[in-house]
């Protein structure tokens, strides 16, 4: 699909059921979040912005259901990335859609080193492979 914004809100513009916590899966394991296995559950927010990803982009994690655009209901329904990585020039990215606590970054123990471990793999000199 196109980029355009997909909602689980009751009605387009409402506030009312709009980013609630829905599961999704990791489907690629990846550097930026070395801690995170695939088939791994992890929490994502039910409405965001539906990236078309480029095409050395990694989808990391994938809504487990559905989700229909808001814009347009004979759209199909698309199971949005929840999380992906790639370069943007000579540089890297990584776009979460994801509740950020526990389901992402762990517990508060956990939470300031795997954000610094994702940090430092934004940071570091992009190679050839985005692995």
């Amino acid at each position: 699909p196109p980029v355009r914004q997909y909602c689980s809100g009751k009605t387009p513009g409402s506030l009312e059921g709009h980013s609630l916590p829905v599961p999704g899966t990791i489907v690629n394991p990846h550097p930026a979040f070395p801690w995170l296995g695939k088939g791994q559950e992890v929490t994502l927010l039910s409405c965001g912005t539906v990236y078309q990803p480029a095409p050395h982009a990694t989808v990391i994690a994938l809504r487990d259901e559905p989700l229909q655009a808001v814009d347009d209901p004979h759209e199909p329904r698309y199971r949005y990335p929840g999380a992906l990585a790639g370069s943007i020039g000579r540089g890297r990215a990584v776009i979460i859609n994801m509740v950020v606590g526990d389901s992402i970054f762990g517990g508060p123990e956990l939470r300031p080193k795997r954000v610094l471990e994702t940090l430092s793999w934004l940071a570091a000199p992009r190679r050839e492979s985005m692995a």
